[in-house]
């Protein structure tokens, strides 16, 4: 990603808007100091068989930071080229929200609709694609409309360092809708279960300019999956029960209301 801000040194209204999205998203990440969480495999397992709320405004997400970085484990997220993504990025952008990168030369952009966007790519591959998802609040508003996503850009890396778009293919569209999916559904279980994430604590070490070390943060270190035991020799063979979340109404007259996480839960088969 550095080296597609690096060939970024345009004109604002020169750059396209798909580079203007993963500008925004360095943008985004480098404002708040790259808040950075490393999700477990349980909890990595438990959000992928989650459904979004679908009639739920990603705008309504109480978002910890307008972008973050989440580094997943090994083999979690393979793109079609069968290659690891080890991270997703995401970043919610408000509506002419003026962003720039902190480099010399970076440019002011904005964006003119309220967007939330999410890539991936797998950076142990030179010349391998990141991945981009998109949604706009105007067209696509909903946590619905992420298996609707049809459109965007496999970014590349030419020779030179400058980014190279080549269209998606059938597998790509799919894939972009599952990175955007997975973003969104991480966001949604750290707002909505705060207990899951560990903070980074500093180790008492610092480096010669005085600057400390801290642990990393941590989305799911404690988290188990839900396990349903037992059964009969009738009982189907173990398979996961997909999760969801719900929309609890509180508050005054019960009008505002809380996002819970109903887990899935793998379920365990009979025995014979």
């Amino acid at each position: 990603m550095a080296r597609v801000v690096a060939s970024l040194n345009l004109p604002p209204d020169a750059i396209p808007d798909s580079n203007r999205y993963l500008y925004f998203v360095a943008a985004g990440l480098a404002e708040h100091r790259f808040p950075t969480y490393f999700v477990t495999r349980p909890l990595f397992e438990a959000i992928a068989r989650t459904s979004p709320p679908p009639e739920m405004r990603w705008q309504d997400i109480p978002w910890p930071f307008p972008a973050l970085l989440f580094m997943l484990p090994v083999r979690c997220l393979v793109d079609p080229t069968g290659s690891d993504c080890p991270y997703v990025a995401v970043s919610f952008h408000k509506a002419n929200e003026s962003m720039r990168f902190p480099l010399p030369g970076c440019p002011a952009v904005a964006l003119k609709d309220d967007t939330v966007i999410a890539c991936t790519s797998a950076p142990s591959q030179s010349g391998l694609p990141i991945y981009q998802s998109v949604l706009n609040a105007i067209t696509t508003p909903l946590l619905g409309d992420v298996g609707q996503i049809t459109a965007g850009e496999a970014v590349g890396i030419g020779q030179d360092g400058a980014p190279v778009f080549t269209a998606l293919a059938p597998n790509d569209a799919e894939f972009i809708s599952t990175v955007m999916g997975l973003a969104l559904n991480l966001v949604l279980a750290m707002t909505s279960r705060p207990e899951l994430v560990t903070a980074g604590q500093p180790t008492g070490k610092t480096t010669q300019s005085g600057q400390a070390f801290w642990t990393p943060n941590f989305l799911g270190r404690s988290y188990r999956v839900r396990i349903e035991g037992g059964g009969t020799h009738a009982a189907p063979r173990m398979h996961w029960r997909r999760g969801h979340y719900r929309q609890q109404p509180h508050g005054p007259e019960r009008q505002q209301r809380k996002t819970i996480w109903i887990e899935p839960t793998l379920v365990a088969g009979g025995t014979h």
